[in-house]
């Protein structure tokens, strides 16, 4: 049985090691990225087209995770929408980066 100390450090490490990569992702995206590029393209989008597109994104993401929530509380029968959430978008963010073999469902099933 593990002690919450255990656990908590445990956590504490998971999150830092989510941190560093975040900031690594980051700094690659803007070594690679011509910043000045990238400004002028957004300059020249649409921004109520803009919103229309997140908002689509926003909407099916959610509905993937309510679609993911009983599968979800199968493993843990507390789960609220919000977590389901939460794996929902940290799956779709790691399946982006990871190869297929490990993947977004991996991660997902993970929790």
């Amino acid at each position: 049985m593990e002690t919450r100390q255990g656990s908590a450090r445990r956590r504490g490490v998971g999150r830092l090691v989510r941190w560093a990569v975040t900031f690594g992702l980051l700094a690659v995206l803007a070594a690679v990225v011509d910043l000045g590029e990238l400004t002028a393209v957004l300059r020249t989008t649409d921004p109520a087209w803009f919103g229309v597109v997140l908002a689509v994104i926003l909407f099916d993401r959610i509905v993937m995770a309510g679609k993911w929530l009983p599968l979800l509380r199968v493993q843990a029968p507390d789960a609220s929408f919000l977590q389901a959430l939460k794996a929902y978008f940290a799956s779709n963010f790691a399946g982006f980066f990871l190869p297929a073999s490990i993947g977004g469902d991996v991660l997902r099933s993970v929790g």
